[in-house]
């Protein structure tokens, strides 16, 4: 019995390490993949603020699919097209139009949240409107990721974790 566990003992003290190992690196791997999928929705945006036309399709094409895919914000088939088709949208204009995949909740929330830490001064309203969107760009200034007025998962995250926090100190 004694051997047995000596023998139990020499291979957790092998294994153990290996499989934090392999579990750190695959964390790692997993935030570096989050960062270029950032990246790639940033680019998307970017292209998206130039004027369409015929020359420039595919890759708008290319950049809605990156943005529908990647930025947490789902886009509707008509607001795929918009943004294909239509004139290039400010960064205003792609928070409020693209933040109505969200719900009015988690809108409400959002407004809730910012006007905890001062950037909304308007009424609770779940409604995605220019006031909201301006106030989402100046909190994400405030925290240094790009401010494009989207509510998307990091924003989101941010935002509710500062709020947090604020509410906490007072």
């Amino acid at each position: 019995m004694e051997k047995f566990k000596t023998i139990v003992t020499l291979i957790s003290a092998a294994i153990i390490p290996l499989v934090v190992a392999f579990l750190g690196n695959s964390y790692t791997q997993a935030l570096k993949e989050r960062e270029v999928q950032a990246q790639f929705v940033k680019i998307a945006v970017d292209i998206l603020q130039s004027q369409p036309s015929e020359y420039n399709r595919n890759v708008r094409e290319w950049a809605t699919q990156i943005i529908n895919r990647y930025s947490g914000i789902p886009l509707s088939t008509e607001a795929r097209r918009d943004l294909i088709e239509k004139v290039p949208i400010s960064a205003t204009t792609f928070g409020q139009k693209y933040a109505g995949g969200l719900s009015a909740d988690d809108i409400s929330t959002a407004q809730q949240d910012l006007r905890t830490l001062g950037f909304y001064k308007g009424p609770i309203t779940g409604i995605a409107d220019e006031e909201t969107v301006k106030a989402i760009m100046e909190f994400q200034r405030s925290v240094k990721i790009r401010a494009d007025g989207a509510l998307g998962l990091r924003t989101k995250g941010m935002l509710q974790e500062r709020a947090a926090q604020a509410a906490e100190r007072r």
